[in-house]
């Protein structure tokens, strides 16, 4: 197939989609640089932030909350788990993987609440650089 420069195939680089989801790797790279001193991604960093609600939570709840796919999911607690950032509780429905923070989960979050916020910072800074309105 003979590779083309038309307006066909031009445009697709304008592609919304493209567009965010580079954007949002880039922003992704910000935070992950932020926290790397407390060992934890951005990603990592978001189901903590979620399960310090104080509410004991299934991973149901938490995938509904984060928007994730449930085995998404479960790599994520997977790592978290074997970081001891987490753990599971016992319940009556052994169905349900109900999870909470441990206090080495709870001190890391606390040391990352600052890392964060540099990163939230420094992403305002440079879509303030851009033009780019960011929520």
């Amino acid at each position: 197939m003979e590779l083309t420069n038309s307006f066909k195939y031009r445009k697709l680089k304008n592609c919304k989609c493209f567009k965010i989801r580079k954007t949002s790797r880039l922003i992704t790279q910000i935070y992950d640089k932020r926290l790397k001193p407390v060992g934890l991604k951005i990603t990592q960093f978001s189901i903590l932030s979620f399960m310090a609600t104080g509410k004991e939570k299934t991973l149901i709840e938490l995938a509904d909350e984060l928007f994730m796919d449930r085995t998404t999911l479960t790599r994520g607690l997977s790592v978290l788990k074997k970081k001891k950032l987490i753990k599971n509780i016992q319940n009556n429905d052994s169905r349900k993987k109900i999870m909470i923070l441990t206090d080495q989960g709870i001190k890391i979050l606390n040391n990352a609440i600052p890392l964060w916020e540099d990163a939230e910072e420094e992403i305002l800074e440079e879509s303030k650089k851009f033009d780019i309105s960011i929520f």
